[in-house]
């Protein structure tokens, strides 16, 4: 009997390969037949990992959004998309840049072609830049006036007031070489951070060490609502030559944060007191605005691409704390202008890229408060970037691709401080950043070496030296002495058949990190245990070792996508800390993180698609800090397309199943440990409806300019 049973689970195993097989592997020409292998949905092309989607288990993945977590070399984070072992990537879709990341929540994936990830970008991209994601989607033909619409409902199981409903109108007339594009939406979004947190200070009071102990939580809910508005048309005047423009207004109708704190304060393990607190903040703004205008065209051989942007954008916070008796305002307003252009030329075995791209940002911060130990700020940031690139990409065939180039950038800020003189910055930085990359096959092997220098710049919100007020026990400062971050990586590459590999080393000077200090004053002495968070450079270089091998193959019904990867960095500090005979103390932050990334389709017949998706992050070190503990993220959807040519679609989502996606964080300065267990309202069930009308998708090209200075205002 149990011999019988293993032959008929090997027959059943063989025939869901061979239905594959025959499925998904092979193509059938009419009138001779013709059975040839398709290409690997996953491959590289030059410095680029291309992942089909069109005709894969991806396609019917809902959103783009969550399509993109699934694609090999990326990952969900929370509800951040990343690139792996490379944080945050740009995005663009057909050429156009996005400045709107919720753009891709209302991109459904069925719209996307193939998505291309590129984790060593060239010359040609800003020098903050360490990822890039390329999206192209379809471009239906045919005429006339087309919209899709899109409903949904978001339910918190644990929060039953967290209901978030949304919904998205497209609209599309197309005639001719016209084309006439808009866009609605409408979104809600209920958070709800639970964190429970322990507090050490260690401070030298009269030549006696005194210890600070704060235990509690705090529960921090925000609801927001708000709408955009988009509108645009692209004119194709002939085949070689194409312009158009794309306006966008943001719209912040409702935006709440309450917070209740509630922590009791030890000092030499003596109880000293119980904090109970209550902060509102609410925020309003004005409309946001970006502009975007273009042209494309070719002049003989030469290819010409010329963006200019406009984006503007501004805020007001209020927080009142009636228990503390603290009440302040913050506002700040930025102005933005960027143009870009690209020229391209045909030259020997391969192209000639060069081009220039100029960035004027002007930023009003101002912030009063009520408490006498906190001044008021009011400061003005101006930065102007002045940056020129040469790159050229040579095909030689067999021997494999070559690409070479390097960037210039002349960034000129000026920093002043209306209250305090003393702190105003005139600074102007020079920086030449020089990339490398080379690909070929081996076979059936595909390999990819790149090389690149690369830069990060503070957000403009950390290059004031104003301190606000967090809570009870915590002050945010900023430092307007940061240094930019210098990036040099080098990277490989490999394919072989459906399985993915990549490695990569990094070395980071004057790396951006988050520290903590202990503060003490005439009015808050060092027994009332108040932090100050600031940005600073890290005295040491920072080495960073990733790795991750990636398998997608497809067994019948059943595809899967599964991702293990490995995070080492090498760091060792020497910290200040009063507890020792010398005052000092060598820390190492060298544990390394592992990841894990399950992704399973099961494609049904009769147009119906199950998903279960689990994402794990093991406990390790990330720059100065650790994470304490597994993090698991298990998520199930099930889908259903209808009608003629599938106009209909119908999605089911459950997330965070577990409810494991927390993280649990360490911070250790030396003369101060914070331990802190957070906890999202992010166990949630979602359900999605779609309907397409003679939809066609507009020929935008922009591509935008100045997208590295929007994302850090």
């Amino acid at each position: 009997m149990k011999r019988t049973l293993i032959l008929l689970l090997l027959y059943a195993l063989y025939y869901l390969v061979a239905y594959g097989q025959n499925k998904a592997d092979s193509t059938v020409v009419l009138n001779e037949v013709v059975v040839k292998s398709i290409a690997p949905k996953t491959k590289l092309r030059g410095d680029a990992i291309v992942t089909k989607i069109q005709g894969s288990a991806l396609e019917k993945s809902g959103s783009a959004h969550e399509m993109l977590g699934k694609v090999p070399g990326m990952m969900m984070r929370s509800e951040s998309l990343e690139v792996i072992g490379k944080g945050t990537p740009v995005f663009y879709v057909n050429g156009r840049k996005l400045y709107d990341i919720e753009e891709l929540k209302r991109m459904r994936s069925e719209e996307v072609i193939e998505v291309e990830v590129i984790n060593n970008p060239g010359a040609q991209y800003d020098a903050t830049v360490r990822s890039v994601v390329r999206i192209r989607t379809r471009r239906p033909q045919g005429e006339g006036f087309g919209f899709d619409v899109t409903a949904g409902h978001s339910q918190d199981l644990r929060q039953a007031e967290f209901a978030d409903p949304s919904a998205t109108l497209n609209l599309n007339y197309r005639h001719k070489g016209l084309d006439f594009f808009g866009m609605v939406n409408s979104w809600n979004s209920h958070t709800l951070q639970h964190a429970t947190a322990d507090q050490h200070i260690y401070t030298m009071v009269n030549n006696n060490l005194h210890e600070n102990w704060q235990t509690g939580w705090a529960d921090t809910k925000s609801s927001n609502h708000g709408m955009n508005y988009a509108l645009g048309t692209n004119w194709m005047v002939s085949e070689k030559h194409s312009l158009g423009v794309r306006f966008q207004i943001d719209h912040l109708l409702s935006s709440k944060s309450p917070l209740f704190l509630h922590e009791d304060v030890y000092n030499n393990n003596v109880f000293y007191k119980t904090v109970l607190s209550e902060t509102y903040t609410s925020s309003t703004a004005p409309l946001g605005y970006n502009l975007n205008t273009y042209y494309s065209g070719r002049c003989g051989k030469m290819n010409i691409d010329w963006n200019f942007d406009w984006n503007t954008k501004g805020g007001t916070e209020d927080m009142k704390s009636e228990t503390d008796k603290v009440y302040s305002s913050s506002s700040a307003s930025s102005n933005l202008y960027a143009t870009k252009l690209v020229v391209s030329y045909p030259v020997w075995k391969g192209g000639l890229n060069a081009g220039t791209e100029i960035i004027w940002v002007k930023r009003d911060i101002d912030y009063a408060i009520n408490q006498d130990y906190i001044e008021d700020s009011h400061s003005n940031t101006h930065e102007d970037t002045y940056s020129a690139f040469i790159e050229y990409m040579a095909n030689f065939g067999k021997y494999g691709m070559a690409k070479i180039g390097a960037r210039y950038e002349c960034v000129n800020f000026d920093y002043e401080n209306i209250v305090n003189t003393d702190a105003d910055v005139c600074d102007t930085r020079h920086g030449l950043y020089p990339s490398l990359s080379y690909s070929v096959s081996l076979g059936r092997v595909g390999l990819a070496f790149s090389y690149s220098t690369k830069t990060v710049r503070p957000n403009f919100y950390h290059l004031t030296d104003a301190t606000t007020y967090a809570s009870h026990s915590i002050l945010m400062q900023g430092n307007s002495q940061l240094r930019n971050q210098i990036q040099h990586e080098m990277g490989l590459n490999a394919r072989w058949r459906w399985l993915m590999g990549a490695v990569s080393y990094t070395k980071n000077e004057h790396m951006i990190s988050q520290w903590q200090y202990p503060y003490s004053s005439d009015q808050v002495p060092a027994e009332e245990g108040v932090l100050v968070y600031r940005r600073i450079n890290l005295p040491k270089p920072v080495r960073t070792l990733i790795a991750y091998v990636n398998a997608s193959p497809t067994l019948g019904l059943y595809s899967m996508n599964w991702t293990l990867g490995y995070q080492q960095q090498f760091l060792t500090l020497e910290l200040n800390d009063p507890r020792e005979a010398s005052g000092k103390r060598t820390k190492s932050y060298n544990e390394p993180v592992f990841i894990f990334n399950a992704n399973n389709t099961f494609r049904i017949p009769q147009n119906w698609q199950l998903e279960c998706n689990l994402n794990l992050n093991s406990p390790g070190n990330v720059q100065n800090y650790r994470l304490m503990r597994w993090n698991a993220s298990l998520s199930t959807s099930i889908q259903k397309t209808l009608l003629r040519n599938n106009t209909l679609t119908l999605r089911l989502t459950a997330n965070d199943i577990l409810y494991r996606t927390g993280q649990d964080i360490l911070m250790d300065s030396g003369d101060s440990q914070m331990y802190q267990c957070n906890r999202h309202s992010s166990q949630r069930v979602n359900i999605s409806v779609r309907y397409m009308f003679n939809q066609a998708k507009n020929k935008y090209k922009g591509t935008g300019a100045g997208e590295d200075v929007k994302k850090r205002m």
